[in-house]
């Protein structure tokens, strides 16, 4: 990723990179966990971290459907 041409690109490109460095930051000082990605760009971030990445795109929508089922049974 560049850092940019004008100033458009440029902040898009230190939003990004600034989230990736603190996504890797907390990699690094946790090394042991498990990192779950979820939403509409977890790919798009799980594939420039260095370590594994489970991604689940439909999360919240698959707790709230598992909530409603509960519900609709008692």
């Amino acid at each position: 990723m560049n850092i940019g041409r004008s100033t458009k690109e440029a902040i898009e490109s230190g939003i990004i990179l600034g989230m990736l460095y603190e996504i890797e930051g907390y990699m690094d000082r946790y090394p042991d966990s498990y990192y779950i990605f979820t939403g509409g760009d977890a790919i798009y971030f799980a594939e420039k971290m260095k370590r594994p990445i489970f991604v689940v795109y439909n999360l919240v929508l698959m707790g709230l459907a598992h909530i409603a089922d509960y519900h609709a049974k008692t």
